[in-house]
């Protein structure tokens, strides 16, 4: 048999084409190719082996026969049958089919598609089932789980609209929506099973402390008095579900009622934790009543519950996740109002802006309300992470002196947020900090020493280019660790500095010499005509220059002379291209940066346009350079790359000067002048070919 090769890490397109190139499965790791197939009767199987072991046995690859009513044999040739490959019969017609008790493995999709299959008996060998075995089977509503199953998955079997289950004995762990709450009526535990209980409705822990799961769809629940937790997703998407009695609970897991149809909640004295997205895009939530004893609600716990009128926050609560409530809803028309009891010791609400009581401070957590400018409390040391992310309205931002650190994506997404104070108290910015706003203006002073990674990337990944949008920053003198030269802010490190962000506008940019390394995002999106690398840059990460479209020239140093040269320069036409283009053909290796020609060349001739081809065509063959390694290039190829293009933009503008230019370089010689003169001809182009015949 062929090697066995991995395609988890492939992407779509790439496991398709190869996929019409053999029989098998990308699903289960490996490819089946047509020459190791063997055909008996209606069944196309391989061999297969064990690892570690020599014994061989049978891969079910495909099933050829029309039976409506399938018996998968016990025994292919001399093999006994014990795998079936992934989507072995997928789209197949089959009404059932039948499993010898031998196969222990089955494949991804192995029935995926079969519209028509209403009956499957599994292998009493397989101790869990791919949750996509039977994806889109939605006649099956009848199953009998094998005995031996140990597991259910995730979704195992979502997508059939089983009526009744019965989970046998040896099953211990159970996934999110196993069964599809819209059809099941009906659950049922083995009784030998020691480690699940049901009530009828739920799954739960064998001592029935912890709902795991509710595969049944019913209008309005009483949690059971000895049930303590409910567990992750356990009552997911069930939107029919209006009413629920969360009976002496203590925890609540992540997404456990999300998209649900509760009108009110109470949330009782026992709960210490509601986890994270709990009741999130839970529509017709109105009201939520909580009991002192409310400890922990995490992040987005009730995000997207537009129907909320109001929240009042008591004093037991320490923590409020990020965006716990949706800001975005809070305040204003349409909106609901949020209160923090005046006697929480951890907590307190200035009408708009949430705050944490730290040892030494006040943690701005974040906006509640919809406010164009927000001055933050005195006092306050730390704005948290994630605290005005994503904020709609926010268009400038006070920070008191005393603040000492901005977090992680702090505002990340504020799109109109212009203008931000940046004090001299300030030490710290995190990552993502300002992504994707429209900050003008940053002053960073002398106690600044950490700037996280794209701490003031405003572009974001965003694809439009006036994105970029500071335009002043200035760092203070007294700063040890940051400073600002060449409208770059660089950040001294032990093994040489690092150019963080670009400023513009600056028509020209020379990389000061101390700097060794552009860091990720420096120039995005940069608006700069030329820029000129010294020889001692060490490192420019992939996406530094990415999208730096409007470059005229690049110049860049050689660590020595090579022929003659000590640096090169590159034109940079302006044409429609990839805005990827020029980071990737900027690299680096062993002896330093270059430019690598073959890399922007073979980008420049898949162009739509062969116009703009020859516009880069053009520049790049009037100065030919021949460098070595250091500059990659190789002319001859290039212009032989270019003349169909050169030809082709003759024929559609008349314009003889890139066909000259080729000529010149002798390039409509011998077979290309007689292919040249054809086109000519079969074009009528009566000035190309009278140049071509002179």
């Amino acid at each position: 048999m062929q090697e066995l090769m991995d395609f988890s890490q492939w992407s779509k397109k790439g496991q398709e084409a190869i996929r019409s190139n053999v029989v098998g499965s990308v699903g289960v790791g490996r490819v089946i190719q047509e020459q190791d197939c063997i055909k008996e009767g209606d069944w196309v199987y391989v061999v297969s082996a064990d690892e570690g072991s020599s014994e061989s046995y049978a891969s079910i690859v495909r099933y050829e026969g029309a039976e409506a009513d399938v018996i998968i044999p016990s025994r292919l040739g001399e093999l006994e049958v014990r795998e079936i490959i992934s989507g072995a019969f997928m789209d197949g017609r089959m009404e059932s089919v039948q499993m010898p008790p031998t196969i222990n493995k089955v494949g991804q999709k192995a029935f995926g598609r079969c519209f028509s299959l209403k009956r499957v008996v599994f292998s009493d060998a397989l101790t869990e089932i791919d949750a996509s075995v039977l994806s889109g089977c939605m006649k099956v509503t009848d199953l009998t789980l094998p005995a031996s199953l140990t597991v259910l998955q995730t979704r195992n079997f979502y997508d059939c609209p089983l009526q009744e289950v019965t989970i046998p004995a040896a099953v211990a762990k159970v996934g999110e929506q196993v069964f599809n709450h819209q059809h099941l009526t009906k659950i049922v535990i083995s009784p030998d099973n020691p480690h699940l209980s049901t009530d009828g409705v739920a799954l739960f822990t064998a001592d029935g402390s912890e709902l795991i799961s509710a595969l049944v769809t019913v209008e309005s629940y009483q949690v059971p008095a000895g049930c303590r937790a409910i567990g992750h997703s356990a009552f997911k998407g069930q939107t029919k579900l209006a009413a629920v009695d969360l009976g002496n609970v203590e925890s609540i897991g992540s997404f456990a009622f999300f998209r649900t149809g509760i009108a009110e909640l109470d949330l009782p004295a026992t709960l210490r934790t509601v986890g994270e997205n709990a009741f999130g895009s839970c529509l017709k939530l109105e009201q939520v009543r909580m009991a002192d004893g409310v400890e922990v609600i995490s992040d987005k716990a009730f995000a997207q519950c537009r129907g909320l009128k109001s929240v009042d926050v008591p004093a037991s609560v320490r923590r409020m996740g990020l965006h716990a409530f949706d800001a975005r809803m809070l305040a204003g028309e349409g909106g609901y109002s949020l209160t923090v009891s005046p006697e929480n010791p951890y907590l307190t609400l200035d009408g708009q802006g949430l705050y944490s009581r730290g040892e030494d401070g006040l943690v701005f957590e974040g906006l509640y309300g919809k406010p164009e400018q927000y001055d933050v409390a005195p006092g306050t040391v730390t704005v948290a992470a994630g605290a005005c992310e994503n904020h709609m309205n926010l268009q400038q931002v006070t920070l008191p002196e005393g603040i000492r650190s901005i977090g992680d994506a702090a505002f990340r997404s504020c799109d109109v947020l212009r203008q931000v104070n940046f004090p001299d108290s300030l030490e710290e910015i995190g990552a993502n900090a300002f992504w994707r706003t429209s900050l003008e203006s940053v002053h960073l002073g002398p106690k600044v020493d950490r700037l996280g990674k794209n701490a003031l990337e405003t572009a974001g990944d965003t694809l439009e280019h006036d994105r970029r949008t500071i335009r002043h920053l200035d760092v203070d003198p007294a700063n040890e660790r940051y400073y600002y030269q060449s409208n770059l802010l660089i950040e001294r490190c032990p093994n040489g500095h690092k150019a963080l962000v670009f400023v513009e506008p600056c028509d020209c940019v020379v990389i000061p010499e101390q700097v060794t390394y552009i860091a990720d995002m420096c120039f995005h999106y940069a608006y700069v005509a030329e820029l000129r690398f010294h020889a001692g840059i060490k490192h420019i990460d992939p996406r530094a220059m990415m999208g730096v479209d409007m470059l005229d020239k690049v110049v860049i140093d050689f660590p020595h002379e090579v022929d003659g040269f000590d640096h090169v320069e590159v034109l940079c036409p302006h044409h429609a291209r990839d805005i990827n283009d020029f980071s990737r053909a900027l690299c680096m290796d062993e002896d330093g940066l270059f430019f690598d020609f073959a890399s922007y060349d073979s980008m420049a001739v898949t162009q739509y346009d062969p116009g703009m081809v020859l516009k880069m065509a053009v520049t790049r063959i009037e100065r030919p350079i021949k460098l070595d390694r250091f500059a990659r290039v190789n002319y001859n190829s290039a212009l032989e790359r270019y003349m169909n293009p050169a030809l082709l933009r003759y024929v559609q503008t008349g314009d003889l000067d890139a066909v000259k230019l080729l000529d010149r370089n002798g390039y409509l010689q011998g077979e290309n002048r007689e292919l040249a003169i054809k086109i000519a001809e079969s074009e009528n182009a009566q000035e190309f070919l009278a140049y071509l015949n002179q």
